[in-house]
Protein backbone atom coordinates (compact mmCIF):
# COMPACT_ATOMS: atom_id res chain seq x y z
CA UNK A 1 0.00 0.00 0.00
CA UNK A 2 3.01 2.37 0.86
CA UNK A 3 3.23 2.97 -2.99
CA UNK A 4 -0.33 3.91 -3.92
CA UNK A 5 0.10 6.03 -0.74
CA UNK A 6 2.58 7.82 -1.97
CA UNK A 7 0.66 8.14 -5.52
CA UNK A 8 -2.01 9.37 -3.85
CA UNK A 9 -0.20 11.90 -2.13
CA UNK A 10 1.70 12.82 -5.62
CA UNK A 11 -1.79 12.98 -7.36
CA UNK A 12 -3.90 15.17 -4.57
CA UNK A 13 -1.01 17.66 -4.67
CA UNK A 14 -0.80 17.78 -8.32
CA UNK A 15 -4.89 18.54 -8.43
CA UNK A 16 -4.50 21.30 -5.75
CA UNK A 17 -6.60 18.74 -3.05
CA UNK A 18 -6.16 19.42 -0.09
CA UNK A 19 -4.48 16.02 1.90
CA UNK A 20 -3.10 15.80 5.52
CA UNK A 21 0.67 15.64 5.68
CA UNK A 22 2.50 12.20 5.78
CA UNK A 23 3.09 12.71 9.42
CA UNK A 24 -0.23 12.65 9.87
CA UNK A 25 -0.88 9.58 8.20
CA UNK A 26 1.70 7.99 10.13
CA UNK A 27 -0.35 9.16 13.24
CA UNK A 28 -3.10 7.72 12.01
CA UNK A 29 -1.87 4.63 10.93
CA UNK A 30 -0.15 4.58 15.10
CA UNK A 31 -3.77 5.53 16.34
CA UNK A 32 -5.70 3.01 14.46
CA UNK A 33 -3.31 -0.36 15.56
CA UNK A 34 -3.47 0.86 19.05
CA UNK A 35 -6.83 1.08 19.05
CA UNK A 36 -7.42 -2.19 17.28
CA UNK A 37 -6.87 -3.73 21.14
CA UNK A 38 -7.50 -7.51 19.94
CA UNK A 39 -11.00 -6.98 17.74
CA UNK A 40 -12.42 -9.23 15.50
CA UNK A 41 -14.18 -5.97 13.47
CA UNK A 42 -13.45 -2.57 13.53
CA UNK A 43 -15.49 0.00 11.66
CA UNK A 44 -14.12 3.75 11.26
CA UNK A 45 -15.19 6.98 9.43
CA UNK A 46 -13.21 9.42 7.29
CA UNK A 47 -14.97 12.64 7.58
CA UNK A 48 -13.70 14.73 5.35
CA UNK A 49 -11.73 12.09 3.40
CA UNK A 50 -10.80 14.11 -0.22
CA UNK A 51 -8.88 12.30 -2.43
CA UNK A 52 -8.52 9.27 0.31
CA UNK A 53 -5.17 9.92 1.29
CA UNK A 54 -6.05 9.78 5.27
CA UNK A 55 -8.88 7.03 4.46
CA UNK A 56 -5.72 4.77 3.07
CA UNK A 57 -3.64 5.09 6.49
CA UNK A 58 -6.68 3.52 8.05
CA UNK A 59 -6.94 1.06 5.60
CA UNK A 60 -3.34 0.17 5.61
CA UNK A 61 -3.32 0.38 9.33
CA UNK A 62 -6.04 -2.13 9.44
CA UNK A 63 -4.80 -4.80 6.85
CA UNK A 64 -1.33 -4.79 8.04
CA UNK A 65 -3.22 -6.85 11.45
CA UNK A 66 -5.54 -8.34 9.39
CA UNK A 67 -8.40 -7.39 11.46
CA UNK A 68 -11.98 -7.28 9.65
CA UNK A 69 -12.98 -3.80 9.28
CA UNK A 70 -15.24 -1.69 7.46
CA UNK A 71 -13.86 1.89 6.39
CA UNK A 72 -16.42 5.16 5.49
CA UNK A 73 -14.69 7.63 3.81
CA UNK A 74 -16.83 10.16 3.69
CA UNK A 75 -16.67 13.36 1.17
CA UNK A 76 -19.63 16.10 0.61
CA UNK A 77 -17.93 17.74 -2.53
CA UNK A 78 -18.75 15.77 -5.77
CA UNK A 79 -15.37 16.98 -7.92
CA UNK A 80 -13.29 15.25 -4.79
CA UNK A 81 -15.80 12.28 -4.39
CA UNK A 82 -15.31 11.61 -8.33
CA UNK A 83 -11.19 11.19 -7.58
CA UNK A 84 -12.34 9.25 -4.62
CA UNK A 85 -14.14 6.84 -6.57
CA UNK A 86 -11.30 6.63 -9.21
CA UNK A 87 -8.51 6.47 -6.80
CA UNK A 88 -9.88 3.41 -4.55
CA UNK A 89 -11.08 1.26 -7.90
CA UNK A 90 -7.34 -0.06 -7.80
CA UNK A 91 -7.54 -0.44 -3.67
CA UNK A 92 -7.10 -3.94 -2.50
CA UNK A 93 -7.61 -5.25 0.56
CA UNK A 94 -7.34 -8.69 2.14
CA UNK A 95 -9.30 -7.71 5.27
CA UNK A 96 -10.79 -4.60 4.78
CA UNK A 97 -14.15 -3.58 3.16
CA UNK A 98 -13.59 0.61 2.10
CA UNK A 99 -17.63 2.00 1.96
CA UNK A 100 -17.13 5.52 -0.50
CA UNK A 101 -20.06 8.09 0.65
CA UNK A 102 -21.18 11.16 -1.26
CA UNK A 103 -22.93 12.86 1.34
CA UNK A 104 -22.38 15.51 4.00
CA UNK A 105 -20.35 14.39 7.31
CA UNK A 106 -22.32 15.22 10.19
CA UNK A 107 -25.56 13.78 8.14
CA UNK A 108 -24.04 10.61 7.52
CA UNK A 109 -22.76 10.32 10.86
CA UNK A 110 -26.42 10.61 12.85
CA UNK A 111 -27.33 7.51 11.06
CA UNK A 112 -25.23 5.33 13.09
CA UNK A 113 -26.60 3.61 16.22
CA UNK A 114 -25.19 4.80 19.21
CA UNK A 115 -21.88 2.53 20.27
CA UNK A 116 -21.39 1.63 16.65
CA UNK A 117 -17.95 3.22 15.10
CA UNK A 118 -14.32 2.40 16.84
CA UNK A 119 -12.95 5.75 15.21
CA UNK A 120 -13.92 8.68 13.39
CA UNK A 121 -10.93 11.21 11.83
CA UNK A 122 -12.29 14.56 11.24
CA UNK A 123 -11.10 16.80 8.20
CA UNK A 124 -14.18 18.96 7.61
CA UNK A 125 -14.51 22.45 8.02
CA UNK A 126 -12.98 23.83 10.78
CA UNK A 127 -16.20 25.73 11.80
CA UNK A 128 -18.08 22.37 12.28
CA UNK A 129 -16.29 20.52 14.06
CA UNK A 130 -17.81 21.35 17.73
CA UNK A 131 -21.10 20.31 15.95
CA UNK A 132 -19.64 16.97 14.54
CA UNK A 133 -18.16 16.12 17.88
CA UNK A 134 -21.31 16.73 20.12
CA UNK A 135 -23.15 14.11 17.51
CA UNK A 136 -20.28 11.62 16.94
CA UNK A 137 -19.41 11.10 20.81
CA UNK A 138 -22.92 9.37 21.05
CA UNK A 139 -22.04 7.10 17.96
CA UNK A 140 -18.10 6.18 19.58
CA UNK A 141 -17.76 2.94 21.66
CA UNK A 142 -16.24 3.24 24.59
CA UNK A 143 -12.38 3.02 24.57
CA UNK A 144 -13.28 4.17 20.90
CA UNK A 145 -11.90 7.83 19.92
CA UNK A 146 -12.63 10.69 17.56
CA UNK A 147 -9.80 12.90 16.25
CA UNK A 148 -9.54 15.99 14.52
CA UNK A 149 -7.00 17.18 11.74
CA UNK A 150 -5.83 21.00 12.29
CA UNK A 151 -5.73 20.97 16.07
CA UNK A 152 -3.83 23.93 16.14
CA UNK A 153 -6.25 26.19 13.97
CA UNK A 154 -7.21 28.94 17.07
CA UNK A 155 -11.28 28.36 16.04
CA UNK A 156 -10.45 24.51 16.83
CA UNK A 157 -8.44 25.11 19.99
CA UNK A 158 -11.25 27.74 21.23
CA UNK A 159 -14.09 25.55 20.66
CA UNK A 160 -12.53 22.49 22.34
CA UNK A 161 -11.23 24.14 25.54
CA UNK A 162 -14.10 22.41 27.75
CA UNK A 163 -12.50 18.92 26.43
CA UNK A 164 -8.81 19.52 26.74
CA UNK A 165 -9.24 20.62 30.61
CA UNK A 166 -10.95 17.01 31.32
CA UNK A 167 -14.11 18.81 32.95
CA UNK A 168 -16.30 17.12 29.99
CA UNK A 169 -14.73 13.83 31.24
CA UNK A 170 -12.97 13.10 28.38
CA UNK A 171 -9.37 12.30 27.72
CA UNK A 172 -7.98 14.59 25.15
CA UNK A 173 -4.52 15.17 23.72
CA UNK A 174 -3.09 16.95 21.01
CA UNK A 175 -0.50 14.38 18.61
CA UNK A 176 2.37 16.96 17.76
CA UNK A 177 1.94 16.87 14.01
CA UNK A 178 2.71 20.29 12.09
CA UNK A 179 -0.72 20.88 12.25
CA UNK A 180 -1.71 18.95 14.73
CA UNK A 181 -4.38 15.80 16.04
CA UNK A 182 -6.57 16.91 18.49
CA UNK A 183 -7.27 13.25 19.45
CA UNK A 184 -10.60 12.87 22.16
CA UNK A 185 -10.59 9.25 23.92
CA UNK A 186 -14.38 8.21 24.55
CA UNK A 187 -14.55 6.87 28.41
Amino acid sequence: MLKYLNYLEKASDRMFIPRIDREDGLALYTLVSMLVENKRSFTAVDAGAGVGYSTLWIVASLDALCVKGVVYAVERNRGRYEVLKRNFENVKSKCVEVKLVNQDALDFIKAFGDGEIDFVFVDIDKHAYRQFFNEAVKKVRPRGAIAFHNAYVDEVAKSFKDVMSGESGFVATIIPTQEGILLVRIP
